[in-house]
């Protein structure tokens, strides 16, 4: 099928899968993708599958009809209770449910094994993904296309990825809308911290080893932010980040609020859209902060951040010969980048953004291109 005979396909198209299961960052780096098919085709159902763990950041978005959620988190914890044969026939199952929506076309974001499977199992005729898919994904697709990785943005690579439909590429925002609810869920926590003034959202919490910066370096931005800045630092995370929240609340000498396992994942997006600046590791609510449209400090290392550079973010990043590593660090440490960032750093990084804060409106409304 050549070009034309695949936008022809696009254009004929009734039901489209986008594939993108995780993580938390990546899923929200594609969030511009429907708005830019939509545009293109208003009347196309766009469903979009992704785990358990990352798909809240998906909804009420007004550009995606259907979100498929794969319940891996309940999958995983009855195959650890080694529940093989109720864990593949829930597998079966739900690829089931999938095949029968008939999908036209599957995009698969991912490029891995399980995503690029998935589109084959699908049933979706026309299967598109990236020529540079890891784990041999491509030869599931019926068409693989290089795209560039020299990107300025978060979303580009997904969106450039839409250029063989027949879309043509525009700058897109990162997009997490909140609705009433996200936003007062927000309020209800920071109420019950006793936040009551301007404050800094502090987000040290990854899944790498290699990404997390120190306790004690946190410590000190969250005393510079109050001193000099005047805002009281907020400590952002999951059920799983709290004695790390807590060490670094321990390890600061200005009072220091622990949000870190109070909040979903919306509500903490909607904690976040009330910052008046985000300093964060590479993570997912980096992105969530970009998202809801807050300047963020980004601590990076081991991990590429040249796809951010026309973000509303100020970078700290350290060049090692070995960068980036991502989790194989060949450094004694095995974070020796992310050690070599500096508090002061960081918090003249802040000291850069925080005049271009502006207060936030209490609803978030839906909006797509920058």
């Amino acid at each position: 099928m050549n070009p034309t005979e695949l936008q022809k396909a696009f254009q004929n198209a009734k039901r489209l899968l986008i594939i993108r299961l995780s993580s938390i960052g990546d899923v929200i780096t594609g969030t511009p993708v429907p708005a830019a098919i939509k545009k293109s085709r208003p009347d196309l159902h766009v469903a979009w599958v992704v785990e358990d763990r990352s798909h809240q950041v998906l909804l009420q978005n007004p550009w995606i009809d259907e979100v498929i959620v794969a319940p891996r988190s309940e999958w995983a914890a009855k195959w650890r209770q080694r529940r093989y044969l109720e864990v593949l026939g829930e597998v079966a199952e739900f690829i089931r449910g999938i095949r029968k929506r008939g999908f036209d076309i599957a995009l698969d974001f991912q490029g891995r094994l399980k995503s690029s499977l998935l589109a084959y199992l699908s049933g979706a005729p026309v299967r598109i993904g990236h020529a540079d898919a890891t784990e041999k994904s491509r030869f599931l697709y019926t068409h693989a296309f290089r795209v560039t990785k020299e990107v300025r943005r978060a979303s580009e690579r997904s969106l450039r990825l839409l250029e063989p439909l027949g879309i043509p590429y525009h700058p897109m925002d990162l997009y997490i809308p909140l609705d009433r609810n996200d936003v007062e869920s927000a309020e209800a926590v920071l109420t019950s911290l006793g936040v009551k003034e301007p404050f800094a959202a502090l987000c040290p919490a990854t899944t790498f080893q290699t990404k997390f910066w120190t306790p004690p370096a946190f410590a000190q931005v969250a005393d510079g932010l109050r001193r000099r800045l005047g805002l009281l630092p907020v400590i952002m995370g999951g059920p799983g980040d709290v004695p790390l929240a807590q060490q670094i609340a321990s390890l600061a000498s200005e009072r220091v609020a622990v949000a870190a396992g109070l909040t979903s994942l919306r509500s903490a997006a909607g904690i976040l859209s009330r910052a008046s600046v985000v300093v964060s590791v590479d993570t997912g609510l980096l992105f969530a902060a970009l998202a809801v449209g807050v300047p963020v400090v980004g601590i990076f290392g081991p991990t590429p951040h040249e796809h951010l550079r026309d973000e509303r973010i100020i970078v700290i990043s350290k060049q090692f010969p070995c960068s980036p590593c991502w989790r194989k660090p060949r450094c004694a440490s095995g974070r020796d980048c992310m050690l070599a960032v500096t508090p002061e750093e960081v918090l003249s990084a802040a000291e850069t953004l925080f005049p271009s804060y502006h207060e936030p409106p209490s609803v978030a409304s839906p909006q797509t291109a920058a």
